[in-house]
């Protein structure tokens, strides 16, 4: 796997990854453990929701991206998020989805404190097997720069 460094990811730049197939297992193992709201752990009680049944967990949702995220090289040049805006989770995530990342570059700048780093802005969605999004937001991360020929 190449690493994308601060040098790769310029605003326009579209990354995709995918798809991730939700395992009910797995679903339900990590809403137990770490979510166990009755929508997401009780078939009987998520029934008689709006949403008719179990739904996935917005934290398993969130790790299933960053799984994706991980697929696309950025493992040596993240060296962490500074925060994340305007997080929603239009559209419920169920067992059987298969799910796509899309990770648009929509601003970078050299840091003006750690001239190793830049910091990028990324516009992250998170959709369905039908297209449908099921998780959008800003990430805004600090990415090492490309380190200088030995």
């Amino acid at each position: 796997m190449t690493t994308l460094f601060f040098e790769d990811l310029p605003p326009g730049r579209v990354l995709t990854a995918g798809p991730y197939t939700v395992e009910r297992g797995e679903m339900l193992a990590f809403a137990g453990k770490w979510d166990p709201l009755p929508i997401h752990v009780d078939p009987d009680a998520a029934a008689r929701t709006l949403h008719g049944g179990i739904i996935a967990s917005g934290t398993y949702t969130i790790a299933v991206k960053q799984r994706l995220l991980t697929a696309l090289g950025f493992n040596d040049a993240i060296l962490g998020t500074m925060g994340h805006d305007a997080m929603r989770f239009p559209n419920p995530v169920r067992a059987g989805d298969r799910l796509s990342l899309t990770v648009a570059c929509v601003f970078a700048r050299p840091s003006a404190s750690r001239p190793t780093c830049g910091i990028v802005k990324y516009q992250v969605s998170l959709a369905n097997q039908s297209g449908t999004v099921v998780l959008d937001y800003l990430d805004t991360v600090l990415v090492a720069k490309r380190p200088a020929p030995a």
